[in-house]
């Protein structure tokens, strides 16, 4: 039985590092109950949903974000002007975003 119940434990240790590997927003407080609650709350668990389930896509973008596009701390999104292809972070709620090339 102990057997058993190690090797849930382990699977389940397992299976959650692929759902923890993409940040997710901080979700809003929320203090009062109205339809504007309700949208958040349906965003948030959506976007919880589509992580979850290996939904997750990043915006592809031909124009360099950095200094032009505005974005959330955490935001990424795949830079692509032809010749290579750069995955691109936000860094601050601003538009300074730190990219990283990446290579076959």
């Amino acid at each position: 039985m102990g057997r058993v119940l190690l090797g849930m434990v382990l699977g389940l240790c397992l299976g959650s590092m692929e759902a923890m590997a993409l940040r997710l927003a901080r979700p809003p407080t929320f203090t009062e109950w109205n339809t504007n609650t309700f949208t958040q709350l349906n965003d948030v668990l959506l976007q919880l949903w589509n992580v979850s389930n290996g939904r997750y896509t990043n915006d592809v973008v031909t124009v360099d974000p950095d200094g032009s596009r505005r974005g959330t701390k955490g935001e990424q999104v795949l830079y692509d002007p032809g010749a290579s292809e750069e995955l691109c972070v936000n860094v601050d709620n601003a538009t300074d975003w730190d990219c990283a090339a990446l290579t076959p």
